[in-house]
């Protein structure tokens, strides 16, 4: 089946969505429908098989997704209770569990691949917790495949002359009872990431760009004097693995 054909699909099933969020959930699909797609491409490459973990699963549309193309996925998240008769519906098990602060309900070596998918810039309390947590019930060989948004050059320029590139505070502290969760509370470099996983018992194998890069004139002027065309682009993929030692 079509992944794209899929993923449009997903529309009529906003009915099904806790009306507190439905608007949040329809502009999510649409503001992400492109790097689910990407995401997805990256997965099939790395060979998706076996068991698959996804952290976060809320607004659910790539667990899903990759339900309905057949994979073996579950889920967890902090209140799946918003999206629970979507996930019913596509009968999908989405525990609820706090990844800060509480142990995913799974035993040691259970999953092959884990997503942790645009969650890390939401964590306001212990990401390391989360990140051992993941590394534990990761199988060796397995592979984590984490998501988050990437700091852009013209980001960077903006902070430098006083701008933030963060958000309001305000309005991301809001979402916690606007949407049900945290909006994003830091956003973290590649160098930032690579030393929380590694921290964390991972290695890093792969890393690569995602989405497609914003226009305007001072994007355009910033690519003549900088041309890296990937760090123009909005997300990071990093691909880890469990750096565990070899059974005895």
């Amino acid at each position: 089946m079509n992944a794209e054909i899929i993923l449009r699909g997903l529309e009529k099933d906003a009915s099904l969505i806790d009306e507190s969020i439905q608007d949040w959930w329809l502009s999510y699909l649409h503001g992400h429908f492109n790097r689910y797609l990407e995401t997805l491409s990256v997965l099939f490459k790395l060979g998706l098989h076996g068991k698959i973990l996804d952290v976060g699963s809320v607004p659910g549309h790539f667990t899903v997704l990759l339900k309905r193309l057949g994979y073996n996925v579950v889920g967890v998240d902090i209140n799946p209770k918003r999206c629970m008769k979507f996930f019913q519906k596509y009968n999908l098990k989405v525990e609820k569990v706090d990844i800060e602060t509480e142990k995913l309900p799974f035993q040691d070596n259970s999953f092959d691949f884990v997503l942790f998918m645009e969650m890390l810039e939401h964590l306001r309390i212990n990401p390391l917790f989360a990140l051992r947590e993941i590394y534990r019930v990761l199988k060796s060989p397995g592979y984590m495949v984490l998501t988050t948004p990437n700091i852009t050059l013209p980001m960077r320029i903006s902070f430098l002359l006083g701008k933030s590139y963060q958000g309001n505070p305000a309005e991301e502290f809001a979402k916690l009872d606007r949407i049900g969760h945290m909006g994003h509370i830091r956003l973290y470099t590649l160098h930032e990431i690579r030393q929380l996983l590694e921290f964390s018992g991972f290695k890093v194998e792969y890393f690569m760009h995602l989405g497609k890069t914003k226009g305007g004139w001072k994007t355009k002027l910033l690519r003549l004097l900088y041309p890296k065309q990937r760090e123009f682009k909005p997300y990071l993929c990093v691909i880890s693995s469990p750096n565990k030692p070899p059974k005895l």
